[in-house]
């Protein structure tokens, strides 16, 4: 519940003791019993400097409540503001007497800040003669509209004297319109804040519920704690990534992609890929790039799945980093670099990305980039090949049987040649053939 801070008596006494601040700050330790001329009065205790008028004439006028007058942004249109801008433009130069000719039409036209600033033309003598009446009036006008500071300025010069007479009653009134605007503004602050620590908590909650949908496939794919089922897994999936889950997203994506469960759709592994690449997943991003640069479920586009690459690499994903030295080392998307292709293939080598691996072999054996050097490529390969990649395990086993960068072993070649069989590389399983 919100209620007001301050009852009206106690309004008025703080607007009481609230007139010594604002004396202090406004009017300055002069001894107020003295009369002076309000002009050398003004000239010898003002305390505020040009800069410090400008920023508050410049601050935005709030909606104001049903207690004070209707707030100036009602008439702030596209022109009228575009009207005060040109005058704030040509004041800032400075050129003051064709920002006054700009802010008069835009004041004219209901524009509190440009009243302010009129206000505070006339008050320091800017561009016209100084005349604190006319500030006064600008003022006046800006403050009925809402304008905080312009409240806060006729105070001043009320209490003061200063292009009006002194009016203990107005600074009284207007001293508790602020008071009660700015309890307002607290009010409505706190209500914002609750609203937003609400809107945070259910937030929270709702990402733990989705999570945890998520964790269920998790359980069913690898057969944790229950029975294997990829139909169950993918439900779950399938639940979670409806609800914005980005990493089921990827999984689901993936499962269309590779036909898992589902009916191969790479159409629909691609709008699943999108969504959670959007959201920001790095492996998604790279999954996306890779559908881009290969044309599945999407027109070929290199320049697209260069731009999906980068994204994952920035987030260092291992896949996402070769994507792009491919693109570099290919010359897809981007004219071929193989500076770059190094660096990005490295990065990704670095966390034993195998791709990657093969491709710096490939690099060395043929100079790209690099100076040539057989035994780095030979032992790149090797790294390569126990990392599981079938193209290293081929080129290491030719490497062995000729000879090139390390030792020749024909024995540890043919080994390598049946590994890379085994996963399916035909030229190895050609190469056995022709070793019988």
């Amino acid at each position: 519940m919100y209620t007001l801070r301050y009852s009206t008596s106690s309004l008025l006494a703080k607007a009481v003791t609230g007139l010594a601040l604002v004396a202090m700050l406004l009017v300055g330790c002069s001894d107020s019993s003295k009369e002076e001329a309000p002009q050398s009065k003004r000239r010898k205790t003002d305390l505020r400097s040009k800069r410090n008028l400008e920023s508050d004439c410049l601050t935005p006028v709030k909606t104001a409540s049903a207690k004070t007058p209707p707030s100036a942004a009602a008439n702030n249109t596209k022109e009228t503001e575009a009207t005060f801008q040109k005058g704030y433009y040509q004041y800032k130069q400075p050129d003051y007497a064709e920002a006054i000719k700009w802010f008069r039409l835009a004041a004219d036209q209901g524009h509190a800040q440009a009243q302010c600033f009129m206000g505070l033309m006339n008050e320091l003598g800017l561009g016209m003669p100084e005349n604190l009446a006319e500030a006064f009036k600008w003022y006046r006008l800006s403050a009925e509209q809402g304008h905080r500071m312009a409240r806060i300025y006729l105070i001043y010069m009320y209490n003061n004297g200063l292009g009006v007479e002194k009016n203990p009653a107005e600074v009284e009134k207007w001293y508790k319109i602020v008071i009660h605007e700015d309890e307002l503004a607290r009010i409505e602050k706190e209500k914002e804040e609750e609203a937003e620590y609400k809107r945070k908590k259910e937030e929270e909650k709702r990402k733990k519920e989705v999570e945890a949908i998520y964790n269920q496939g998790e359980k069913f794919w690898k057969g944790d704690g229950v029975a294997q089922n990829t139909t169950e897994a993918l439900k779950w999936f399938r639940l979670a990534a409806e609800q914005g889950h980005a990493k089921a997203q990827n999984d689901l994506g993936w499962l269309y992609a590779e036909g898992i469960g589902v009916e191969h759709n790479y159409a629909e592994s691609v709008k699943w890929y999108r969504m959670a690449a959007e959201q920001g997943d790095g492996y998604a991003q790279y999954r996306l790039g890779s559908a881009y640069a290969k044309g599945q479920g999407v027109k070929l586009n290199y320049a697209e799945a260069l731009k999906w690459y980068r994204l994952s690499a920035d987030q260092k994903v291992g896949d996402g980093q070769n994507g792009v030295g491919e693109m570099y080392y290919l010359g897809h998307g981007v004219k071929q670099n193989y500076a770059e292709a190094l660096k990005w293939f490295s990065l990704a080598a670095a966390q034993h990305h195998a791709i990657a691996e093969y491709y710096l072999g490939m690099m060395y054996e043929k100079g790209h980039g690099v100076k040539k050097n057989l035994k780095i490529a030979a032992r790149l390969y090797d790294i390569g090949a126990q990392d599981g990649y079938a193209p290293s395990m081929y080129n290491y086993a030719m490497c062995l049987l000729k000879g090139v960068g390390v030792k020749k072993d024909r024995e540890e070649g043919k080994r390598f040649l049946r590994m890379a069989a085994r996963e399916g590389y035909a030229p190895a399983k050609k190469a056995l053939e022709n070793l019988k």
